[in-house]
């Protein structure tokens, strides 16, 4: 028993400790005490006898003897002393003279203090006691000034010194400079010679002293603290000082003191202490009994295990707690053993104060005094009956599951390479199924752990249940179970007992008075064609476990050699996505989103695009999970966050004041504990000078309904920010809108296939119903996935919002978006070339604009028929008026400059107006002569009856008004 030798050295050491301590007493004139307050039981050490100068042989240790010999004008002020300690948490120190047998007084400073259980009550008071008599002297020589004490002093030991506080002088004895480490020949002219020789922290503590004594007008002082001496080493100094010399005011002018070394006495206590220390704190019983074989202590791990406080077992025998099971025969060879070797060690049965009996471990050592006499006896106790259950325990648990009685993990194992050498010999295979049990984890969470464990004792008797009695079953942790089938004539075996599991784990299971469903998802893996050893097959069915989870759950599956290079391709572009980062092949594209009520581009989503050095462009379905499932997705949406930022910022400063980039943003995001988003991202925002207003983050609904805890205050932080939020992939159904309520969302988006359900299926919940009611809500609706006009029209025609999808623009870099920017939103840098076509407040529309907003005016009618045919009448009148305000085609603007005004210039669209493209001199095309613009044919009218002004840069310009034609507006028809 490694332990138990462990802990008889430790006892030896511990002796030894005591004789140490005992001899380090005697030279240092120390000694200890205790007294038992309950059975008025006391020890003295060796130094205490040394002390009293009183054999201990012939006088044992008592109080009232101790008592009788201390000095009758000190007894009240000890009694006083010993009472304080009891009502007192502290120790006291106190001095006093004892009365020598033949007459003599010595000096003693004695320190105690009341030692108390874990309830608050006293049980003993224990003390030192050291033999001061000789500072006494010298302090009797330092106020009589005689020489010839201090010489006595000196040589016995003690230093002399004296400070002249006028002159800073300091004069030692030849004892005081051999303690502090001065040579005889150096002069100590100042304090400061003093203080090089104090250790650094006792010198603050000196300092305080000495301020003490002269503020508060003491006349004296003791302090211990450490000096170093000639050898460089540290020892303790006590010194005791008075005040010899005051001015009238009371200014101290000189000081006279004692040095004493107090290095062993120092040692002494700390090895008391350290005894002390380690006898209480060690976690195995301690019982220490006198020669006579009586308890005279015990620590705290022997009440605890006995339950026998010290009032009740000290000063009983020793073997008082042994057992009825041990005779008189038993008890008498212990006691024979020791008094022969010193040492008993075996196995006992002790009956506890509570009457039930316990298993220990014994040793038992003798501590002998000088003489060779028996001293103390120190036995150790070790509660061995936890030990032997533990035992019991690790052998039964050792190959079974204590919960299911199915062989455990190490079992399986074992039993599975005897089968593999077994199927080698006979040449026959073997299948290993790895079962795990589907949502499982979520039955533990509702219904709790003890019904969890119900239902895997009963999914571990319905497994056994479907194989034969040779065929192995085993669990191996959690809801994971394993099925060895050994011999199997054929795979078609192998599948039927696979299938008939997943139909029996599948049946409902009675648990916590409820009826739960959970299945299961097996992998199988076959002996010697898919592994041939042990590692191997148990990888490659949990691979293929994982292939059958993935494919829907209940079900199994056999290890595909293809999905493990699948996996492997997994890991490998996993290791690469690592560094795409730091290796700038992360790319980030924006898709313009359309604001449907004025054409123009007033969003961009940001999406990510990974250009892998050797794949090429790798799609995001297929890196993002990858980033989401390893945590990269941080380090990934942080960099899409500040490229977005940075684009948001040029195309806000350089476009428009309310543009706005939508961000993706990952459930995983939220979830990690280390990425503070509503307090960094925020930061980022201010730091570049971005507006809130100009970012918007797209998350899905699952992540709103499905929350953690902190998400939605990080959502209200976005919020606060004055970022707005969209709602991806929503169901949009009635009842999910008016959820939508209680959370701060902005946008709501549409996907395509429910566009393409408005336009197919008449019965449903319309597309303009949606938008409708989202309106009333409060969001506004973004249409993803537009690949078509009729799609486009469709929106446009429901009072959609914005539109986004690939029938506007595929996804494109930021330098191919600002180019799309240009060109359909107004820049605030004026072009330099050309001077702009001006005109009064219209509205112009394209072709296709003017169908949408007309359609639902005419529903009997073809608009793009009708507007052929009235362009063709008269292709400049503006065709209805809306509030007022006339509105043109720009076709028709643009046929007007061309054909009636003879200009080349071609125009583009910029902020709903046509502005001449920017061509060079040699690209434009000259008038046919001077004046030719006077004859176009038009009759001259005032320009406000058209309301339109076309100025350009070249030579001649015109200007045309016509009046309305007396008809209808249009509109009205």
């Amino acid at each position: 028993m490694n332990v138990m030798t462990q802990l008889t050295a430790d006892i030896k050491a511990l002796s030894k400790s005591k004789d140490l301590v005992s001899h380090t007493q005697s030279v240092a004139q120390t000694g200890s005490w205790r007294r038992e307050l309950h059975t008025g039981l006391i020890t003295w050490s060796d130094g205490v006898f040394g002390i009293l100068e009183v054999d201990k042989e012939s006088t044992p240790p008592s109080h009232k003897k101790f008592l009788s010999m201390i000095h009758p004008e000190d007894r009240d002020m000890m009694r006083m002393a010993f009472y304080n300690s009891l009502i007192s948490m502290k120790p006291l120190e106190v001095e006093h003279r004892i009365l020598m047998p033949d007459g003599r007084i010595k000096w003693v400073s004695e320190r105690f203090e009341t030692i108390r259980n874990e309830m608050g009550k006293a049980i003993f008071i224990s003390g030192t006691i050291h033999d001061v008599t000789g500072r006494k002297l010298a302090e009797e020589a330092l106020r009589g000034k005689d020489q010839r004490w201090i010489q006595a002093i000196d040589a016995g030991g003690y230093g002399l010194w004296d400070w002249n506080l006028q002159t800073g002088e300091i004069v030692l004895s030849k004892t005081c400079r051999t303690m502090f480490g001065f040579p005889d020949n150096e002069i100590i002219s100042s304090v400061m010679q003093f203080e090089t020789k104090v250790h650094p922290d006792d010198w603050i503590h000196w300092k305080k002293i000495l301020n003490t004594l002269f503020h508060n007008k003491l006349d004296r002082f003791s302090i211990e603290y450490r000096v170093r001496g000639l050898n460089g080493r540290w020892k303790w100094m006590l010194t005791h000082a008075v005040v010899s010399n005051r001015t009238g005011d009371g200014k101290i002018l000189r000081m006279t003191g004692t040095q004493a070394d107090i290095t062993v006495q120092k040692n002494s206590e700390e090895q008391l202490q350290f005894a002390n220390t380690v006898y209480q704190a060690v976690g195995d019983a301690v019982m220490i009994a006198n020669g006579s074989n009586q308890i005279i202590s015990v620590n705290q791990a022997y009440t605890q295990l006995t339950g026998y406080p010290p009032e009740e077992i000290i000063g009983k025998p020793m073997n008082y707690i042994y057992s009825d099971r041990h005779d008189e025969a038993f008890k008498q060879s212990i006691f024979h053993k020791l008094n022969v070797t010193g040492i008993w060690e075996g196995e006992i049965s002790i009956r506890c104060r509570n009457g039930k009996d316990h298993s220990e471990w014994q040793m038992i050592h003798t501590v002998y005094d000088n003489n060779g006499d028996t001293l103390k006896r120190v036995a150790l106790f070790s509660d061995i009956t936890e030990q032997k259950r533990a035992e019991e325990t690790i052998r039964r648990h050792a190959y079974f599951d204590p919960l299911t009685g199915l062989p455990n993990r190490r079992l399986f194992q074992d039993r599975l390479g005897l089968e593999i050498k077994r199927a080698n010999r006979a040449n026959l295979p073997i299948a290993l199924l790895y079962i795990d049990l589907d949502r499982f984890k979520e039955v533990n969470d509702k219904l709790g752990h003890e019904a969890g464990d119900k239902l895997l004792h009963e999914a571990a008797c319905r497994i056994s249940a479907c194989v034969r009695e040779s065929d192995t079953v085993a669990r191996l942790s959690g809801d994971e179970f394993t099925v060895i089938l050994s011999e199997i004539p054929d795979t078609r075996h192998t599948d039927y007992v696979a299938q008939k599991i997943v139909t029996r784990l599948a049946m409902p299971y009675q648990v916590a008075g409820e009826m739960v469903d959970v299945s299961a998802s097996i992998g199988i893996s076959l002996f010697p064609d898919d592994a041939a050893d042990i590692s191997t097959l148990m990888n490659n069915a949990d691979q293929a476990m994982y292939d059958a989870k993935s494919k829907g759950r209940n079900r199994f599956s056999h290890f595909d050699p293809s999905r493990q290079l699948a996996d492997q391709s997994r890991v490998n572009l996993i290791n690469d996505l690592r560094g795409a980062v730091t290796t700038e092949q992360l790319r980030i594209y924006f898709q313009p989103i359309m604001n449907l009520a004025t054409g123009r581009i007033g969003k961009a989503e940001a999406l990510i695009r990974w250009q892998h050095p050797t794949l090429g462009i790798v799609s995001p379905d297929e890196f993002i999970p990858l980033a989401e499932d390893t945590g990269l997705i941080n380090q990934i949406g942080d960099w899409a966050f500040k490229e977005s930022l940075r684009y948001a910022k040029r195309w806000s400063t350089y476009y428009s004041d309310d543009f706005q980039v939508n961000v993706n943003i990952s459930a995983a995001q939220f979830g990690s504990e280390h990425n503070n988003l509503s307090a960094k991202w925020p930061r980022q925002l201010q730091e570049v000078g971005l507006a809130g207003k100009n970012l918007a983050f797209e998350i899905r609904e699952q992540m709103i309904f499905n929350a953690a805890t902190g998400f939605m205050g990080t959502l209200q932080e976005f919020r606060k920010a004055g970022i707005q939020v969209a709602i991806d992939d929503s169901e949009l159904d009635s009842m999910t809108l008016s959820k939508y309520r209680n959370f701060a969302i902005d946008y709501l988006k549409i996907v395509q296939p429910f566009i393409l359900d408005d336009m197919t299926d008449p019965n449903g919940l319309g597309l303009s119903e949606v938008i409708v009611m989202a309106h009333k809500l409060g969001f506004q609706v973004i249409a993803e996935g537009v690949e078509t006009q009729r799609q486009h029209d469709l929106l446009a025609s429901a009072r959609c919002d914005f539109a986004q999808g690939n029938f506007y623009s595929n996804p494109v870099t930021p330098e191919e978006f600002e180019t799309l920017l240009m060109q359909g939103l107004k820049s605030k840098i004026q072009p330099s070339v050309g001077k702009p076509i001006e005109s009064s407040d219209h509205l112009l529309l394209t072709e296709q604009e003017a169908i949408v907003f007309l359609q639902p005016h005419m529903p009997s009618k073809s608009v793009k028929s009708w507007l052929a045919n009235d362009r063709l009448s008269d292709p400049i009148i503006p065709f209805f008026l809306v509030h007022g305000k006339p509105c043109y085609l720009e076709s028709d603007l643009e046929k007007f400059a061309t054909n009636t005004l003879k200009t080349s210039t071609r125009f583009i669209r910029v902020d709903n107006r046509l502005r001449p493209e920017r061509r060079s001199r040699k690209e434009r095309r000259r008038p046919a002569g001077k004046g030719a613009h006077l004859h176009h044919g038009i009759k001259r009218r005032r320009r406000s009856d058209l309301g339109l002004h076309l100025t350009t840069e070249l030579e001649h310009s015109a200007g045309t008004g016509l009046d309305r034609r007396s008809r209808p507006n249009r509109t009205e028809q």
